[in-house]
């Protein structure tokens, strides 16, 4: 009856109905307002990204060209990359002479005391000073690398790079990192921030306390800022689409129960983000992806400079790296949160094309709960980014079929595109994701299996375009692959024959069983979640059997990498099965509301919703009482079955502790009460999970016999180490497991 802008808008008592009818609610009018404030959203975003690349003012570098050679022993540093005509950037050279030297002039800010960690790395005379001092040099006329160390006290130090140009392949690179700095996990490109071109640029920077532009809180605002105009974009689209105002209020209401979906999740990671520690890979990871971000900005695309965490394809750490741009680890973690919200988001508009709002927000909140999908979206790995891809093509495909299979219409035709696309960059982003192959023949069967096609006519065109779009781009951002592809393949397929290890049932196995994936995956999950998955199954065939179909294979798919050899670390290789059992217990939860509201259907409307809704809200509240159940080390959750962390340690259930928790921890009691000038050991089994002592104490050598006032321990593999003649004075870890100690040896 309603249709344009125009329509007929009955005459009601209820005046705010009425407004909303008249004004809010008509199409072409919500549809423009919202393009405006997703407009206005994408300026936001723009607007934070350019006041982070801007740097302070004076930072940079002077740059010089002398065609005498012999000139070159002045020294200087270069910033990986390639220099593309910004003089005032040492990047990768190519000087105008063939036979020439280049150097950089700067300014160098050191807020605080640290330890510089330099590394050139260089196929030609190449050398660096600092103050007036030189640091390090290297002759070979072929690839060569040099590291060195030296402490820069707390000013500003002048800092000079020179670099001989003997042949036109000629490059020169420079990466830093403070060993004094909070985390390590090998150098990084020159922060140019750092830099200025003038002692009084210098001065002014440092005397304003050292500011920085990379901030992690301006992370998040930017991606929220683009997520909303994400939304925005979407839902005009859809409103734009239907001239039908009921149709408009719905999507509304749709919108605002994602948004809330989104809010809940973003609010749970960002709020743990205080008492987070580091993760085991984390920094691997954060610290490539730094590397890519200032490559692409620097307009360096050679296979040489690619070359880090090659082990791992480069689409997650091409994501992670627009979060490294702001502020390294803290901004990579931002965009974990992000995709970890839009993934619950993709679950939900999922589950409602095919079932309830009740069971799309139990479903959606029970996996935001989830305990290891919490704790892995806390941090940056590969399981967040494998979780949004996942649930993105599992949105795309629910949605395809419910538009048809049909390539003639343009609406299937897009989300056909998606399936092609999403599967080749999840893939790219982690290699497990392969595993989603079977939900799209699953899926491809269901939706032609009524109609009288050929099966090679049955895919869409679209399909196959953005298959070989997601190609190109992987290949575009691989640049590891440009040169000699087959040997540096071969380098990043060889860590996949490797037999992994690990304690399992009580038992330390090299090479662990088949079960492992799939007993894993059981002791780790809420068992209330696992009941109700498993009445969910049968509630969801009886219900929609070609939906459950579907959603089952989705979930049983991911257990297919248990035929590999390479099993390790708990369920987070088979992560994606979580979303199966969050839908299959929103499906087992629903049935015994609607069991109960059949029996309390006399009551009143609200009386009788409320007590209907039970089931679903338990599931959800239990789910978030079991995640806070381990915090601040979700990592470590074991269900109600294994009777706790105390008794998964004292049978050597699994893994405990695997990914270093507690150090962080441990690190920040140290600080906090350890006396002035105190000496300090670290003997943890990871030296790049290593917190930053305060300035005034003296770190020791690590695992050595040199005295400490005290000492760091962490427990690995169920073995902790213990300094003879000291005591704990701190302990942090979970059920009264220590994941890692303090101690206390000021006798010695």
């Amino acid at each position: 009856m309603l249709a344009g802008p125009y329509a007929y808008v009955p005459r009601t008592n209820d005046m705010r109905a009425q407004f909303e009818t008249a004004v809010i609610l008509q199409p072409a009018r919500s549809a423009l307002v919202l393009r405006v404030a997703a407009s206005i959203m994408v300026l936001v975003c723009a607007a934070l990204f350019a006041n982070s690349a801007s740097g302070p003012s004076g930072a940079g570098f002077v740059r010089t060209v002398d065609s005498r050679a012999e000139r070159c022993d002045s020294a200087a540093s270069v910033i990986e990359g390639r220099r593309v005509g910004i003089d005032s950037e040492p990047f990768r050279v190519n000087s105008p002479s063939a036979s020439g030297c280049t150097a950089w002039r700067s300014f160098f800010v050191v807020a605080r005391p640290m330890r510089l960690e330099l590394r050139l790395d260089a196929n030609a005379p190449s050398s660096v000073a600092i103050d007036g001092r030189l640091i390090a040099t290297l002759s070979a006329a072929t690839r060569t690398t040099r590291t060195v160390e030296l402490d820069l006290a707390r000013g500003v130090h002048p800092f000079v790079v020179a670099f001989s140009n003997e042949n036109e392949n000629g490059y020169l690179r420079i990466f830093a990192q403070d060993r004094r700095g909070q985390w390590m996990a090998g150098p990084t490109p020159l922060e140019r921030e750092r830099f200025f071109t003038t002692q009084r640029a210098a001065d002014a920077y440092l005397a304003d306390g050292a500011p920085t532009s990379r901030s992690t809180s301006k992370a998040l605002w930017a991606f929220l800022a683009l997520s909303a105009a994400c939304a925005c974009l979407w839902v005009a689209r859809n409103i734009a689409r239907s001239n039908d105002v009921t149709h408009t209020r719905n999507i509304f209401a749709e919108s605002a129960f994602a948004v809330a979906c989104f809010a809940t999740t973003l609010l749970d990671r960002v709020v743990a983000q205080r008492w987070q520690d580091l993760g085991w890979d984390e920094l691997w990871y954060s610290n490539a992806a730094e590397h890519y971000i200032r490559n692409a900005l620097l307009g360096d695309f050679t296979a040489e400079a690619y070359r880090w965490n090659h082990e791992h394809p480069p689409i997650a750490k091409w994501i992670y790296s627009l979060g490294a741009f702001f502020s390294g680890l803290d901004g990579a973690r931002a965009i974990g949160f992000i995709l970890s919200a839009w993934t619950v988001v993709f679950v939900y508009a999922t589950v409602r094309t095919f079932e309830s709002r009740r069971v799309a927000l139990t479903s959606a909140l029970t996996l935001s709960f989830m305990p290891h999908v919490a704790a892995h979206a806390r941090i940056v790995g590969h399981e967040t980014i494998q979780l949004f891809f996942w649930s993105a093509t599992l949105l795309a495909v629910c949605t395809w079929m419910r538009f048809g299979a049909g390539h003639s219409r343009s609406r299937a035709s897009m989300y056909a595109f998606l399936i092609g696309l999403l599967p080749v960059l999840g893939t790219f982003s982690r290699f497990t994701f392969i595993w989603f192959a079977p939900v799209i023949l699953v899926a491809w069967w269901l939706a032609t299996s009524r109609v009288r096609w050929t099966a090679w006519l049955s895919v869409p065109w679209s399909t196959i375009v953005g298959v070989v779009v997601g190609c190109v781009l992987v290949f575009a951002l691989w640049p590891w692959l440009h040169e000699d592809g087959k040997a540096h393949w071969a380098e990043t397929s060889s860590h996949w024959d490797r037999i992994c290890s690990g304690h399992y049932l009580g038992v330390f196995y090299n090479g662990l069983p088949a079960s492992f994936y799939a007993v894993m995956f059981t002791l780790t999950t809420p068992v209330a979640l696992l009941i109700a998955a498993a009445g969910g199954i049968v509630v969801g065939f009886v219900r929609n059997r070609r939906a459950a179909l579907l959603m089952l294979v989705a979930f049983l798919a991911p257990f297919l990498h248990s035929i590999l050899h390479g099993r390790q670390d708990l369920a987070r290789y088979v992560c994606p099965a979580w979303i199966g059992v969050s839908i299959f217990a929103a499906w087992g939860a629903d049935a015994a509301c609607a069991f109960i509201g059949a029996k309390v259907s006399a009551m009143r409307p609200m009386w009788k919703h409320t007590l209907a809704a039970l089931p679903c809200a338990a599931l959800c509240i239990y789910t978030f009482a079991s995640l806070k159940r381990v915090e601040p080390y979700p990592l470590d959750y074991y269900s109600e079955i294994t009777g706790g962390v105390s008794e998964v340690f004292r049978k050597q259930t699994g893994e405990l502790a695997w990914w270093a928790e507690g150090i962080g921890h441990a690190g920040a009691w140290i600080n906090e009460h350890a006396r002035r000038g105190a000496r300090v050991r670290i003997d943890t089994n990871s030296e790049g999970v290593r917190p930053r002592l305060r300035d005034d104490l003296i770190e020791v050598a690590q695992h050595s016999n040199l005295p400490a006032d005290y000492v760091m321990t962490n427990l690995y593999r169920y073995q902790e180490s213990v300094p003879r003649g000291c005591q704990r004075v701190y302990e942090a870890g979970l059920d009264g497991v220590r994941f890692a100690t303090v101690w206390s040896c000021t006798a010695n």
